[in-house]
């Protein structure tokens, strides 16, 4: 008997838990159906994305115009470090120098000149390469350069004897292969 009050409680569960989902499932469709009723009509849906389409626009626009503006600005940022004054870079390259030649650090020197490293290694190695040439003295003048020594000449001034030539052989009044003229 147990068994059976046991299996019609386990059917009844199972009956109320279908229920309970159908009566959920119509719920649902039902809302939707009624969301479906008052949603807005295309016309208007269409108009708000036309909208934010014109908004968005806008704002590339706007960014564009001030991208235009910054690129402005740099390029006469430019030209103004181009057109500076080529004594005041010049003694900037010529004060470089005798850092180096005081001994101090490339980037020391860049920090202190507010130069690029890069330019200051460069002055670096220039100084370099003229330090390692041959270094001249203005107050001693070089040694003059050796001339070759000539033999002294022993010999008697005795003619020297002329090189005999192939015309000198044949005599004057002889034609060729032998036939006198």
């Amino acid at each position: 008997m147990e068994i059976i009050v046991m299996e019609l409680s386990a059917a009844l569960l199972l009956a109320v838990i279908v229920l309970l989902f159908r009566r959920q499932r119509s719920a649902t469709q039902n809302r939707d159906g009624a969301e479906n009723q008052r949603g807005e009509p295309p016309a208007r849906i269409a108009a708000a994305t036309q909208q934010n389409y014109l908004n968005r626009l806008a704002n590339l626009h706007e960014n564009l115009a001030l991208l235009d503006e910054r690129t402005t600005a740099m390029e006469r940022k430019i030209e103004s470090v181009l057109k500076a004054p080529l004594q005041e870079r010049r003694q900037h390259f010529e004060a470089a120098a005798l850092l180096f030649a005081a001994g101090h650090d490339g980037n020391r020197i860049a920090a202190m000149l507010d130069l690029p490293l890069a330019q200051v290694e460069m002055i670096g190695a220039v100084k370099n390469v003229f330090d390692s040439g041959v270094k001249t003295n203005p107050g001693i003048e070089p040694p003059p350069a050796q001339t070759a020594k000539r033999k002294a000449s022993t010999r008697s001034a005795k003619a020297k004897s002329r090189a005999i030539v192939l015309t000198d052989i044949v005599e004057p009044g002889r034609a060729v292969n032998g036939a006198v003229a």
